[in-house]
């Protein structure tokens, strides 16, 4: 067990979890932007991820895993975040939608559905969609 298991709580887990999500996807083309390293940085203060976590994340974020939130409102607003890390650089490449597809299942987004989502969420992100405007969206094509 890592000494960082022994310290942290299940809240603390997941956003440990959804930054190496973002970490994941900032390296899925091999090659971390300007672009993409400014916003892995405003996540890591927004989710409270401390200098030594950040370093261990961003040097293998593989060791981390998914930690799906309860609250279905709460994975949108992950899958947002997601979006937002793959349209920071400007570029969609092909390997970074993938991996947004595989995190949205680890999230749980249902199979069937998920290559509806990504494809939505992205196109709303490109168009700077509000947070409340994408879950609202993102909800009725999950229904559909």
């Amino acid at each position: 067990m890592a000494i960082l298991d022994i310290y942290t709580t299940g809240l603390q887990k997941q956003a440990v979890g959804h930054f190496a999500n973002i970490v994941k996807l900032a390296k899925s083309d091999y090659k971390i932007t300007e672009e993409e390293n400014s916003f892995i940085e405003k996540m890591a203060i927004k989710l409270n991820i401390g200098l030594t976590t950040k370093n261990l994340v961003l040097k293998n974020p593989y060791l981390f895993p998914i930690q799906p939130p309860v609250h279905y409102e709460d994975r949108i607003t992950r899958l947002y975040n997601l979006a937002k890390m793959i349209i920071a650089d400007g570029k969609v490449a092909l390997e970074e939608k993938k991996l947004l597809r595989k995190l949205a299942i680890g999230i749980g987004f249902p199979l069937g559905k998920a290559k509806r989502v990504c494809k939505k969420a992205l196109k709303m992100v490109k168009q700077n969609k509000s947070l409340e405007d994408f879950i609202f969206e993102i909800k009725r094509v999950n229904r559909s």
